[in-house]
This record gives structure tokens, sequence and C-alpha cells, in this order.
């Protein structure tokens, strides 16, 4: 199939959409200088994707030189926050934890599970499945407006067939590919990751390191110690200690799972660029060639 030619328009609409994930709510000028569009593109696509859902206005931008005394208020972009909706799952040795996100990253659904892990596979991910469908079930989400699922998984994931490594950790899980079985169960598009590495971009994305370019996180659990660093975004390296032993692995890219959103929202941008745009208002959620 052929490359989808270039947009400039569609590349806009990337740059706004990413902006708006890395920095929240703000006002047209941050857009501007965050973006390097002009203030009439700028202007343009904000209105384009207020009509079709994706984002909204608001007379409440906090501003940090104190409250306007004249002129009209300043007005915030954001994400609207039900345009879309992503699935996280966390897959530890001994619980399934499965949490859906509004496209501001609120939990709006969430289940605990535990579960000896380490030795059923296929069990664990039936369970999972189920979990994410009672979820939307609860909350009354149609699957057509979940944006993606993201799976943290306490194992090496190989980077280039998604599967399970490292017998020593979940040794009922080495050659399964998780993400390839949660979209067949699910019918979700799915992302996978080590969850020291979604940890750390959760928390680069929406917690403590917010804004931080490099970092360290560290997650301890009962067998194990990992490490992830993420460099400029991403996960430029992870190490697991395990009874003593250190495995080191190249980690994926691009994949936030623990943050359900960081990891749809990714695969939701990018789709951004072959959209028509808003989930609710006629999405065309089918990829295009480049997606």
């Amino acid at each position: 199939m052929a490359d989808k030619p270039f947009s400039l328009r569609d590349e806009g609409r990337r740059r706004l959409l990413q902006a708006l994930y890395d920095h929240g709510a703000c006002g047209r000028p941050e857009l501007i200088r965050f973006t390097s569009l002009s203030r009439t593109t700028v202007s343009s696509l904000v209105s384009e994707l207020v009509v079709n859902g994706v984002v909204e206005e608001r007379d409440d931008l906090p501003s940090e030189a104190g409250p306007r005394a004249i002129g009209r208020p300043a007005v915030a972009v954001s994400m609207a926050p039900t345009a879309g909706y992503a699935v996280g799952i966390d897959i530890g040795h001994q619980h399934v934890r499965v949490a859906v996100c509004d496209m501001l990253g609120h939990t709006v659904a969430e289940s605990a599970t535990v579960r000896e892990v380490d030795l059923t596979p296929h069990e664990t991910l039936d369970l999972a499945a189920a979990r994410v469908h009672e979820a939307l079930d609860e909350r009354h989400i149609s699957p057509s407006a979940v944006i993606g699922l993201g799976l943290g998984i306490a194992a090496p994931v190989q980077g280039e067939t998604g599967e399970i490594e490292a017998a020593g950790i979940m040794p009922g899980w080495v050659g399964v590919n998780p993400a390839a079985e949660l979209e067949r169960r699910t019918a979700l598009p799915v992302g996978v990751t080590n969850d020291a590495d979604a940890g750390a971009l959760g928390e680069r994305t929406y917690g403590a390191a917010r804004g931080v370019d490099d970092l360290i996180y560290v997650r301890l659990s009962a067998a194990s110690a990992q490490a992830s660093s993420p460099t400029g975004g991403r996960c430029t390296a992870a190490r697991d200690w395990r009874a003593n032993s250190a495995t080191s692995e190249s980690a994926p890219t691009g994949r936030s799972a623990a943050a359900a959103t960081g990891a749809a929202s990714r695969r939701w941008r990018a789709r951004s660029q072959c959209l028509g745009c808003s989930a609710r208002a006629g999405i065309d959620r089918s990829p295009g060639p480049t997606c």
C-alpha cells in the first residue's frame, strides 16, 4: 500500500495534540510557542478540533501574573476528557490490575485481582480481558470509544517480536506475545512494555518527573528490583535484578502501559495524521496507510 502523502495540515494537528498532551490546558499563545505554528493555523486547528469534539475551550485559564484586570478572559484549550478512553493493565507476579482513563488521564474505572501469575499466562490474560470488558460495561463505554490498551508486565519484553523473555522471572510466559493475545481477546489495539518502563513513562507524563527529560526510575517488588531510564521521553535502557543476578535488555520505545493513557494516546496522536478528527464526532478509527 502506498504511503499517505505528507500533509502540513496533518502535521500541524499532530503538533497541537502533542502540545496539549505534554502541557495540559493552555492558551493559544502558548500553543503557538509550543508548536511553532502561526497564529492563524493554531486558531483554525483549534476550531476544527473543538467542532469534532477532540478539544474544548473554557474561560478559566490560570494566569501566573494573577487575575486579569481588563479585557477578555484568557481561554484555556485542553483535550476533551470524553473524546476517547484508554485502558491500562498491570500484570505482576501476584496481581492483575485494570484501569480505564479518560483523555486527561483521570481514572474512571478500576479493579484489582490477586492471583498467581507466573505459570498461568493464558488464564491470566483471560481474566484481564474479562476485567476490561466489565470495566467498560460498568461505565457504559463503547469499545469503539477506546483508543487503545496499554499493558505493563513484570518481565522483559522482546522489542522486535513482543514476546516475553527471561525464564527465571515469569517461566510460564516465555514465548507468549501478550499484546497479540489481548488484541484477540478484547479487539482493542494493544501496546506492551516492561512494568518499570511503564512506571517511568507514567511518572514523566503525570507524576513526579513531569517536565523532566532525564530520570532514573527504580521499581522494587517482592523478588526483584528494576530500573528504567527514559531520556528525552524515551526509555533508553532497562535493567532487572532478580535472585542476585542481573540481565540487561533493550527497552521498547514509545509505549507506556501502567499509565494507560500514555500508550493509547501516543497511538491516537499518531493516527491523527490520517484522521478527520474526533472520537464522538465521526473520527475514522480505522488506521490509514501510515498508521
